[in-house]
């Protein structure tokens, strides 16, 4: 993939990539620095993607609890 631009907006292909990055284990200075999207949007990506996953996890266990 090519290094992202500074300035730029960050494309849904780069978000996929910094996350495919990170659920195989890389650091997110290792990724920063492999994409050339800043830490702290990595790790603002990272977070987003955390409270996402913790959502639906939610939505599940609420949906399972009204089925009982």
């Amino acid at each position: 993939m090519p290094i992202h631009k500074k300035g730029k907006r960050i494309t849904d292909a780069e978000v996929k990539e910094v996350l495919a990055l990170l659920d195989r284990g890389r650091s997110k200075t290792a990724v920063a620095r492999e994409t050339g999207i800043s830490q702290s949007k990595v790790y603002r990506l990272w977070s987003e993607k955390l409270a996402r996953d913790a959502d639906e996890q939610a939505i599940q266990q609420r949906e399972e609890e009204d089925r009982k």
